[in-house]
């Protein structure tokens, strides 16, 4: 079974967006450079936050495929906001505790980086079952999201947080 082609798209999108993660883990001098006028987190802080959760969206595709989805209450109004709109508004979310950054080194955001973009791969053969499970599954704030739905969270997601490294790399230029 074939995925349709607007999810195989943003599927493929996503793939290439995770060579950029992977070559800014691996560029030492960039991770530590900080603004607390944009962010408390540094560069390398909101690399490895975006990682985690990539990864633990990553588990829920796994939940999908095997079919441990319920039909669920669909998204909250902030998370039909935020798919609608397509970014998250700055400063206004809370990260949860499992998600927050733990100060890793290059080597180590490398490592997260690459196996990150490994796990995401993997899921390219069985894209149609996917794009086809059926339910939901709950992000901790916005609702019960369906799998389409999750892959758009994960853009904005990661839209978001490169744009947060792009103003912490402009205000410390400044």
């Amino acid at each position: 079974m074939s995925a349709p082609r607007p999810f195989a798209r943003s599927y493929r999108r996503l793939l290439t967006q995770l060579d950029g993660l992977v070559a800014l883990a691996q560029r030492p001098g960039e991770l530590r450079i900080a603004s607390p006028k944009v962010s408390d987190w540094d560069v390398g802080d909101q690399l490895e936050h975006a990682l985690l959760v990539e990864a633990g969206v990553y588990t829920y595709f796994d939940r999908f495929l095997a079919g441990d989805a319920s039909p669920g209450v669909g998204p909250s109004l902030a998370g039909r906001l935020i798919l609608a709109v397509g970014r998250i508004p700055r400063g206004r979310g809370r990260s949860p505790e499992l998600f927050l950054p733990n100060r890793l080194d290059s080597a180590a955001l490398t490592e997260l980086a690459g196996s990150t973009r490994e796990r995401f791969a993997a899921f390219e053969p069985g894209l149609g079952s996917l794009a086809s499970s059926p339910g939901r599954l709950p992000h901790p704030f916005l609702g019960g999201f369906d799998v389409a739905q999750w892959l758009r969270f994960l853009d904005i997601h990661r839209r978001h947080h490169l744009k947060l490294i792009a103003a912490i790399r402009a205000a410390a230029d400044s």
